[in-house]
């Protein structure tokens, strides 16, 4: 999977809005993880939209949600009075995969 951004983006909670070429592609399964993480710290919807293929599909207590993209779902200023700052990742495993992708 190869996925990247480059446009002026205006990331809701972030108060921010900045042209560049966002950093945040995959080439590979291990690396889809990290690079959609860096696009959730830095409040940058459109990448992280960019790293997947909508529509984006949930099953929550059972319920299946269908949407065009996470900024339906993310509300950075309410995370934020919440109290998250950041989101890491420690190790990434791959459980499945093409090797023909």
């Amino acid at each position: 999977m190869l996925a990247s951004l480059s446009r002026t983006a205006s990331m809701r909670g972030c108060g921010l809005r900045l042209a560049r070429a966002a950093s945040f592609a995959a080439e590979s399964p291990e690396e889809w993880p990290v690079a959609w993480v860096g696009a959730l710290n830095s409040c940058d919807i459109a990448a992280m939209d960019a790293l997947c293929q909508p529509p984006f599909t949930f099953v929550v207590a059972g319920k299946k949600m269908e949407l065009d993209s996470m900024g339906s779902l993310l509300n950075f200023d309410k995370m934020k009075e919440m109290g998250w700052r950041k989101t890491t990742i420690q190790d990434v495993a791959v459980m499945h995969g093409d090797e023909s992708q």
